[in-house]
């Protein structure tokens, strides 16, 4: 019975109480004798009634009233300006797909569930979603009402929650109840999650909406909380505690905290990967419930034969795994470069942690949950046959169809294709769960670290050890099951694979992936193929991860003989895609791992074997000789053919090189010449002095000859006979200064531009004769034109004159090696090749980007070079090869070479420096240029639902007006990933 009151005349009435995130929302039915009277209206009151009642005994300002529903098409809403109700105009609940979203817009915090409950009921593909659910009413909606964005987010978590507590989910009742389709209401559940997250996300509403947790309770002594006063309705609060009132402590209660809603949407997401009849088969269901923990393909920790998946759940399964890469990649996606390793990824964090690092009462997921969902995604990618050709898949790096549009065409699509989209999917999950998004502790050797005062600084220092092996005890499974002592659970389970077959199996699928990209045809972007370079860069990363973290993986990569494999990859994607901006980002990945890679011990066997190239790549690529030539002859062709545009991985590609030199025993002659023609290209002045990190190329290129010099010299005649026709940029090294730099820079430019002056005349003129082509290599007797004590040889006339014609190809081969044919010494300056304009005084010389060297500064990397150990070498060998070259009329090269294949120095070189290999150093910056290409790939592949999201850690281009959505794509494509790859 409601009393009288000040808005009330009396009546009966029944009541029901139910908190609704921090919403009191009453059900009220009126039990009236005469039905003439306003029900409405009744109701109104009785809440004013009850809204002062409670705000005369508590100053409660946050409990307000928004609205009253009377019945399915009428709603009434509270104005709080004028503290009055009014009637909300217009049809609130409809089946009309194009105007029910309107009432979200329009009417400020919509309440009650059967409006919601449209937004699980009326979508049937994600083209649906994207269509209704356009940006601009969701943003205008965040602006207006951000309320009914969160009220939205909520109910449809809370339909997931009551969905996942239905034993038979998602199999509809067996009662004669109306037809329920539980997988299609989940499924649009996450839909409109993958589609209103990015609106949320990111903004001031973060933190409330998904990282606030709640205090519940869960027992208490008889209270009354909604009681009746005055015969209105009351409500109690904890705040009575400034009244004197009892505490909860003090009435009996019992309470518990929730985990954030960010972590519960996460488990649940999981939960859906494992629900028989809804992701995987129902064959798998249990009596536990509607989630059942199996993995989904065999291959780890899995061998027995599993139920066939259907279709149909393949295409669920990828729906909900692309809602938690979305939710995973966003606060990324967001970041600002220069705060990525400094900025937790929260929603990363929650899902990787264990027990002992998160914040919440318990982690996020289980134990068998994590090893569940890993050994899950790491058969599905890994788990392709040979025969399956993954580049047939909608999505791809280096072409990509909108997110919606690909999920719609998976559903007339063959079963491969749905399966080729999940590789990349789980690829690309393994990314972002494996991937460092913090770079690891300083050390000494790191590149980077070089002063201007002395850029060798650390440069003896010896590597790191790899980090100790964990076998831990012996157990059936193929994952042990220690206590997670990492804050990555992920990272800290593939760290324990150790059985011979799991090793395989990761590189066995691997090595599939990576050969089909380089082996499928290229096809351009935006087309409904991903082309070659489908998923190569997110198999790239987690392969280099999962090196890193589990040291025996890299163990039975080189005792199972499949590195020579790994290396040719790497070096193929380079020369692939070299000159393609759009995949300039994993020539870089290619390059850097190339780095890590050749760092490993033990490649001596591989490197000194024949190369095995596919058959598709050996018209192209083809090197006879070893692996080790076909590594060199690669990068020589890779600095020499792009135009400085891969000048930032000149170091990556010389330290690679350096790195397997110790290994080095029967270089041709081929890779000998190119090896010695970059170190020609680097020391020349006019490449030193333009930029402060270019003689640290120079220091490289030294210590690679020497690790050969001292470890195999006679096993490598080829190269120590070219290092001995180059002697004289290796005396000019020695004793280089500033000034004679400049100068010798100042005369390859007037050179230049008389030789151009010239060639334009020569065109101009109809007598023009062709030149005459550049002469061949030249023999040993004619380079070396003094005797070592400085005495003139006694030559005839005729052999003069053909030494006049000999020695400018010597000399110009001593000062800049190929410069004049293929443009090397000029990489650092101006496009022309001109004096730049801020030379005004004949004894300023400045560089590129205003870098003005110093004479202090070329006197700091100078007295750093290894010269010492060449600089005997020449001493020792060279006066030889002249009394042998003077003996024989004919080109003594084969002597010489037979020759210095007998040699030993042992006696007279120092002591052998040791041996250092540099793997790629990650830096903050190098940190976040990696991430970046991963979210940058994810970024493409749900461009439909990431649209309208502002993105920071990479830049976006705009498309142009009318442009087509096939152009929108290939140009996002092209731009983000040129822009992601030079990062």
């Amino acid at each position: 019975m409601m009393g009288l009151g000040t808005y009330s005349t009396g009546g009966k009435v029944e009541f029901e109480a139910f908190l609704f995130g921090t919403i009191l929302l009453l059900l009220v039915e009126f039990k009236r004798d005469d039905p003439t009277k306003n029900d409405v209206a009744q109701l109104i009151l009785a809440q004013l009634a009850a809204r002062d009642n409670n705000f005369k005994r508590y100053p409660l300002k946050k409990y307000k009233i928004y609205g009253i529903l009377s019945d399915l098409n009428s709603y009434f809403e509270y104005d709080v300006d004028t503290d009055s109700f009014r009637t909300a105009s217009g049809p609130f609940l409809t089946r009309e797909k194009d105007t029910f979203l309107t009432r979200m817009l329009d009417v400020a915090n919509v309440l009650f569930d059967p409006y919601w409950a449209q937004y699980w009921l009326l979508f049937d593909s994600p083209t649906d979603v994207l269509t209704l659910l356009d940006s601009p009413t969701l943003h205008l909606t965040l602006q207006r009402h951000p309320r009914n964005l969160i009220t939205l987010l909520h109910v449809l978590c809370d339909h997931l929650w009551s969905l996942l507590r239905l034993p038979s989910f998602p199999l509809p009742p067996a009662s004669p109840a109306p037809p329920v389709d539980y997988t299609r209401e989940a499924l649009n559940c996450v839909r409109v999650i993958s589609r209103i997250a990015p609106f949320l996300v990111g903004t001031t509403l973060e933190d409330d909406v998904f990282w606030k947790r709640e205090t519940i309770v869960v027992g208490r002594t008889p209270t009354t909380e909604i009681g009746e006063e005055e015969g209105q309705f009351v409500i109690d609060d904890e705040e009575d505690e400034e009244e004197g009132g009892e505490t909860a402590t003090e009435k009996g209660e019992e309470t518990r905290e929730l985990p954030a809603l960010a972590e519960r949407l996460l488990a649940t997401l999981v939960d859906l990967a494992f629900i028989p009849s809804f992701t995987v088969a129902e064959e798998c269901r249990t009596q536990d419930g509607p989630i059942s923990y199996v993995i989904w393909e065999p291959g780890i920790a899995s061998v027995s034969t599993l139920p066939p998946t259907p279709h149909n759940l393949l295409s669920n399964r990828l729906e909900v795994l692309r809602l938690l890469n979305l939710l995973l990649s966003l606060p990324s996606l967001l970041s600002l470069p220069h705060n990525f390793t400094a900025v937790p990824n929260r929603w990363r964090e929650a899902l990787i942690s264990s027990s002992s690092t998160t914040q919440s009462p318990a982690p996020t997921l289980e134990r068998k949950v994590v090893l569940c969902l890993l050994c899950s995604v790491l058969n599905t990618a890994f788990a392709v046959p040979p025969t399956t050709t993954v580049s047939s898949m909608p999505l791809g790096l280096g072409g990509a169809l909108g997110a919606a549009q690909n999920l719609a065409a998976s559903k007339v699509l063959g079963r491969e294709d749905v399966k080729g989209l999940l590789v990349g999917t789980c690829l690309q999950f393994l990314g972002i769960m494996l991937a460092e998004h913090t770079p690891p502790a300083t050390h000494t050797d790191d590149p980077s670290t070089w002063t201007l005062s002395s850029p060798f600084v650390g440069s003896d220092q010896p590597q790191p050890p790899l980090p100790p092996s964990s076998p831990g005890p012996s157990t059936p499974s193929s994952l042990t099951t220690a206590t997670p002592a990492s804050p990555n659970a992920f990272t800290f389970y593939l760290a324990k694979l150790h059985r011979v077959s799991d090793l395989d199996f990761i590189l066995s699928g691997v090595f599939t992936l990576l050969n089909q990209a380089l082996s499928t045809p290229l096809l351009p972007l935006g087309t409904s193929t991903s082309g070659r370079a489908a998923w190569a860069t997110e198999t790239l990363l987690v392969l280099w991860r999962a090196l890193e973290v589990n040291p025996r993986l890299q163990a039975r990569l080189l005792s199972g003989g499949r590195i020579a494999e790994l290396l040719v990859c790497l070096v193929t994607f380079c020369l692939e895609w070299k000159d393609d901006e759009t995949q300039m980002g994993l020539v870089r990945l290619s390059a850097f791992m190339l780095q890590s890679v050749t760092a490993e011990r033990g490649l001596e066997s591989a490197l000194n074997s024949p190369v095995d190239l596919k058959l598709s790549l050996r018209g192209k690529y083809n090197v006879p000789g070893t692996l080790a030539d076909f590594i060199i002859v690669s990068i020589y062709t890779l600095i020499f053919t792009t135009k400085a545009r891969l000048s930032t991985l000149y170091p990556a590609f010389v330290l690679s090189i350096g790195n397997i030199s110790t290994q080095f025993t029967s270089l041709s002659v081929v890779s000998s010449t190119r090896l010695t023609q970059l170190f020609l290209a680097f020391s020349p002045p006019s490449f030193l002095l333009m930029e402060e990190g270019n003689p640290r190329l120079v220091f490289y290129m030294l210590e690679t000859f020497n690790n050969v010099i001292h470890y195999h010299l006679a096993e490598n005649p080829n190269l120590v006979y070219a290092i001995i026709r180059s002697h004289k940029r290796f005396e000019e090294l020695s004793t280089f200064t500033l000034a004679a730099g400049v100068a010798e820079v100042r005369r390859a430019r007037s050179e230049r531009k008389a030789a151009a002056a010239a060639a334009a005349a020569s065109a101009s003129s109809p007598s023009s004769t062709p030149t005459s082509p550049r002469p061949t290599a030249v023999p040993m007797k004619e380079i070396v034109r003094k005797r070592p004590d400085g005495e003139e040889e006694e030559v005839s006339e005729k052999a003069r004159g053909k030494m006049k014609e000999t020695a400018a190809s010597a000399e110009q081969e001593e000062r800049g090696g190929v410069d004049s044919a293929l443009g090397m010494a000029e990489l650092s300056l101006d496009q022309a090749g001109t004096p730049r304009e801020e030379e005004t005084k004949e004894d300023v010389f400045v560089g590129k980007n205003g870098f003005v060297p110093t004479e202090s500064w070329v006197a700091s990397w100078r007295e750093g070079l290894p010269l010492d150990t060449i600089l005997i070498l020449l001493a020792e060998l060279r006066p030889q090869l002249f009394d042998l070259s003077s003996t024989n009329d004919a080109d003594s090269s084969p002597a010489s070479i037979e020759f210095l294949s007998t040699v030993s120095l042992t006696s007279h070189l120092p002591p052998p420096p040791p041996i250092r290999p540099r793997k790629f150093f990650f830096t903050p910056q190098s940190t976040t240029w990696l991430a970046s290409l991963l979210y940058g790939s994810i970024y493409l592949h749900t461009l439909d639902f990431l649209r309208e999201v502002p993105v920071q850690l990479f830049a976006v281009a705009q498309a142009r007006r009318g442009a087509s959505a096939s152009d929108l794509v290939t140009g996002a494509a092209n731009f983000v990933l040129g822009k992601v790859g030079n990062k």
